[in-house]
C-alpha cells in the first residue's frame, strides 16, 4: 500500500514538472514567433520600400523631360506618348509593381496624372486609355507634397492607405534642366502581397517550432522518467553538431543564456548560446545578399528596356523612301552594353548614320553609350559636315571624364539624291562595303582618334560614293573578334566571304544579318559571347526622281 502511495505521488510530481516544462516551451516559443514575426516584417517593409524607391529614381533618369512638360502644360495625347507607357507597363511587370506613374501639379496646385502604365489584361487599347489618364485628378497627398516640394529628412517609402488601395509607395522627383522639380514618378506595392509573404514565412517558421517543442516535450518525459544528466550531454553533443553543419535560414534576435555551471546544463547552456550566435550572423548574412541581387537584378532588368527603347528598332525605318534600304541590330553581351547605332533624317535628302562601340561594358558603358548617342544628334541639327560634329562630341565628352573611358564612332551623311557619303572615322573598326563592285571588301577609310580621349583634336570628313544596289555594312568588333573554345577569332575574312555567299541583290537586309548572326554563334558554340555583337547595313537604291525624270 504504502509503494502505491509513494507511486502516484511520483506521477503527480511528474506530470507538473511536465506541465512546467511544456508551458515554458510553449511561451518561449510564442516570444521567438513574436520577435521573428517583427523581424521579418520590418526587413520585407524595408526592402519593398527600396524597389520602390529604386524603380523610381531609374525610370526618372530616363524619362524625356521635355515631352513630361509639353504634356503637362497641353494635356493633349500625341504619336509619341504611348511609347514612355509602353515602357512603365514592362517596368511594373518586371518589378511586380501595383501602380507605376508620372505625376505633376497644375497651377493651381491640383495634382494630376501625366503617364500611367496600364492594367495588365484590362482589354482597354493605349490610345483609349491613356486618353482618360492624361489630366486625371488625384487625391492629394502629403507625401507627394513634401518630395515635390524637397522637404528635408524624407523617407524613402511611406504605407499609404488611399482611396487606391493599401500599399507601400515611393516617389522620385524629375528636375528640369535648372534642377528645379517639375513631376513625380510615383511606385507602389501592394501591401497584401507583403503581408502574404511575411504570413507565408510566419507559418513555416511556427510549424518548425510546435515541430521541435512537440519532440522537446517527449524527450522531456524521458529525462524526467529515467535520467537526467546523460540525455542533457547528449542534447549538447546535437547542439554542436548542429551549429557546426546545419544552419537554418531564420532572422532572429539572439537568445543568450548566462550560466557559471561547469557541469552538464553548462554545457549545454554554452552550445545553445553559440548556435543563436551562429544562426543570427548567417540569416542576416543571407538575407543582405537576397537583397542586394534583388535590387541588381530590378535596376539591370530597367536599365536594359530603356536602353532598347532608345535606339531604332522599327523596320522597314523609313517605308516611304525608295532611295536606300537600312537595317541594324545589336546583340549585348551583357544585360546592358556599350555598343550603339542610329539612324535618322537630316533633311529631305540626307541620312545621318552612326555605330559606335564604348570601351568595357554594363551599366558604365550603357550609361557612356546614352552621352555620346544624345551629343551626336544634337550636335548634328547644326551641322551637315561629319568631322566638325565629331569634334564639338569629343570635347564634350572629355570634360568630367574621370574614368578615362573612350569610344570608336563611325557617323557618315549620305545624300539620297547622289549617293555621296561624307563620313569622319573616329577609331572605329575599317567597314566593309560592296561599292561600284561585284565583291565585298574591306574599305580603305583613314583612321582617326577615339572619342573622349584627348580634348581640341581635329577630325577630318571623306567622302565615297554608292550607285544603285551598292551596299554598306559597318560593325563592332564584337563581330570580327568572337572566338571559338580554341581563342581562334572569326575575323574579317569570314565577315566578307559570307556576305559574297549572298545574293545580296535579291535578299532584304534583315536576312542579311540574320544570316551572319547565325554563322557567328555557330562558330562560338558553346562560348559564352563576350563583346557586344552590333551591324548596320545600308543599300542604296538610286535616286528614283532622277530616274523617273530620265524616262
Amino acid at each position: 500500500m504504502e509503494n502505491i502511495f509513494r507511486q502516484k505521488i511520483k506521477l503527480n510530481t511528474n506530470m507538473k514538472m511536465l506541465a512546467v516544462v511544456g508551458a515554458i516551451n510553449f511561451i518561449g516559443a510564442m516570444i521567438i514567433c513574436f520577435v521573428i514575426y517583427n523581424v521579418i516584417k520590418g526587413s520585407k517593409m524595408e526592402d519593398y520600400g527600396s524597389r520602390t524607391y529604386n524603380a523610381a529614381k531609374v525610370v526618372s533618369r530616363f524619362v524625356d523631360v521635355s515631352k513630361v512638360i509639353k504634356y503637362r502644360d497641353s494635356l493633349e495625347i500625341d504619336d509619341e506618348y504611348a511609347e514612355p507607357v509602353r515602357l512603365l507597363d514592362k517596368v511594373k511587370v518586371d518589378l511586380g509593381l501595383r501602380y507605376l506613374y508620372v505625376e505633376s501639379w497644375d497651377k493651381t496646385g491640383q495634382r494630376f496624372i501625366i503617364y500611367d502604365a496600364t492594367e495588365p489584361g484590362d482589354g482597354v487599347t493605349d490610345s483609349a486609355y491613356n486618353r482618360d489618364l492624361l489630366g486625371h485628378k488625384m487625391i492629394e497627398e502629403d507625401y507627394a507634397t513634401q518630395v515635390m516640394s524637397n522637404k528635408e529628412n524624407i523617407d524613402k517609402y511611406q504605407k499609404a492607405d488611399t482611396s487606391y488601395g493599401k500599399t507601400v509607395c515611393s516617389y522620385y522627383p524629375i528636375k528640369d534642366e535648372n534642377g528645379k522639380n517639375i513631376a513625380l514618378v510615383g511606385a507602389d506595392i501592394e501591401i497584401s502581397h507583403v503581408i502574404s509573404r511575411i504570413n507565408r514565412l510566419v507559418i513555416i517558421f511556427v510549424s518548425i517550432v510546435l515541430i521541435v517543442i512537440i519532440l522537446f516535450t517527449m524527450f522531456s518525459i524521458f529525462a524526467i522518467n529515467f535520467y537526467f544528466s546523460r540525455p542533457v550531454k547528449k542534447i549538447a553533443k546535437i547542439v554542436n553538431h548542429f551549429v557546426n553543419k546545419k544552419h537554418d535560414k531564420i532572422n532572429i534576435e539572439t537568445i543568450k543564456i548566462n550560466t557559471k555551471n561547469n557541469d552538464d546544463i553548462g554545457i549545454l547552456v554554452s552550445a545553445f548560446n553559440k548556435m543563436m550566435i551562429n544562426v543570427k550572423k548567417y540569416a542576416k548574412h543571407i538575407e543582405e545578399i537576397t537583397i542586394e541581387k534583388e535590387q541588381v537584378a530590378a535596376e539591370l532588368s530597367v536599365a536594359t528596356q530603356i536602353q532598347k527603347s532608345l535606339i531604332p528598332h522599327i523596320f522597314p525605318a523609313f517605308p516611304e523612301l525608295e532611295e536606300m534600304d537600312i537595317y541594324a541590330v545589336m546583340q549585348p553581351a551583357q544585360k546592358v552594353g556599350g555598343d550603339f547605332y542610329d539612324f535618322f533624317l537630316m533633311d529631305s535628302e540626307h541620312l545621318a548614320f552612326v555605330i559606335a562601340d564604348v570601351s568595357g561594358k554594363g551599366i558604365s558603358a550603357a550609361l557612356f553609350m546614352v552621352i555620346a548617342k544624345t551629343l551626336i544628334k544634337n550636335e548634328a541639327n547644326s551641322s551637315k559636315d561629319p568631322g566638325e560634329i565629331l569634334e564639338r562630341v569629343n570635347r564634350q565628352m572629355c570634360m568630367d571624364n574621370n574614368l578615362g573611358m573612350f569610344i570608336t564612332v563611325f557617323f557618315g551623311i549620305l545624300n539620297l539624291k547622289t549617293g555621296e557619303v561624307e563620313y569622319s572615322n573616329a577609331g572605329h573598326t575599317k567597314p566593309i562595303g560592296k561599292i561600284q563592285s561585284k565583291q565585298f571588301k574591306e574599305i580603305d577609310v583613314k583612321k582617326q582618334f577615339v572619342l573622349a580621349g584627348m580634348p581640341n583634336l581635329k577630325f577630318k570628313t571623306n567622302k565615297l560614293w554608292m550607285k544603285k544596289g551598292d551596299i554598306l555594312f559597318l560593325y563592332t568588333d564584337g563581330i570580327s573578334e568572337a572566338q571559338d573554345e580554341n581563342g581562334v577569332c572569326w575575323g574579317k575574312s569570314n565577315i566578307i566571304s559570307s556576305l559574297d555567299a549572298l545574293d545580296t541583290d535579291k535578299c532584304d537586309l534583315k536576312f542579311i544579318s540574320e544570316n551572319i548572326c547565325d554563322k557567328v554563334y555557330g562558330f562560338m558554340g558553346d562560348i559564352p559571347q563576350s563583346d557586344d555583337i552590333t551591324m548596320l547595313i545600308i543599300k542604296y537604291n538610286g535616286n528614283k526622281n532622277s530616274e523617273r525624270e530620265s524616262v
